[in-house]
């Protein structure tokens, strides 16, 4: 129950990278935000995203741990870290490195002209046109056809339509967001300030458990 319901948790959180959509900072922009990521109300683990801008290059970093306890023992861990590379807002390159209970194991994607090569444990692949990654905090997510897993590679297509702006607590204070919900795999909902701020996600997995990844 544990493991399958953490899978499910996860692949929401991190499937991943590529595309061609300008990412949505300026050019003067630097960003480090970190999520609560709760289950039923109860804190599980946090996520941050950090963005580093030099000229037309730009870097994206995320790092997810979750643990799972009881009685302070930990009885599931699953960690990842991510770092993808864009230049004139086309992605260049990743690389993501996961650790579930003490398994290790890592995919990579690099460009070769239009196509995006992705290398993991299954082999490689080629990402689909206008992929992108649902690290989300690139607001182009919202217009996306496709995502890729970053800790397996796999591709998902999904559908992402808008739908009634909402009010959420996201920064430690409410806020009107921009509402989309995603279909085509774990049905979930998108949160983005007007700015194109990624504020959060809301999400039942099988089990019905309630799980939110929200903006400190």
């Amino acid at each position: 129950m544990l493991s399958k319901w953490m899978v499910l948790v996860v692949a929401a959180i991190t499937f991943t990278m590529t595309g061609t959509y300008a990412p949505p900072v300026t050019a003067a922009d630097d960003m480090e935000r970190t999520y609560t990521i709760k289950r039923n109300g109860s804190k599980i683990g946090t996520l941050t995203h950090k963005v580093t801008r030099r000229g037309d290059s730009l870097t994206f970093e995320s790092d997810t741990r979750i643990a799972v306890k009881e009685l302070d023992i930990t009885l599931y861990h699953r960690d990842n870290k991510f770092r993808s590379v864009w230049h004139k807002g086309e992605l260049e390159s990743f690389s993501s490195d996961t650790d579930i209970q003490g398994k290790n194991s890592h995919i990579a994607g690099i460009r070769h002209g239009d196509r995006l090569v992705i290398t993991g444990p299954d082999g490689t692949a080629d990402a689909p046109n206008k992929s992108i990654p649902n690290t989300y905090w690139n607001i182009a997510t919202v217009d996306a056809t496709h995502l890729i897993n970053k800790e397996n590679g796999a591709i998902q297509e999904i559908d992402i339509s808008k739908v009634q702006s909402k009010d959420i607590m996201a920064g430690g204070k409410k806020v009107e967001a921009q509402h989309f919900l995603m279909t085509g795999g774990q049905n979930q909902s998108l949160y983005y300030d007007d700015g194109g701020t990624w504020l959060g996600t809301v999400f039942r997995h099988s089990g019905g458990n309630l799980i939110e990844i929200v903006l400190e």
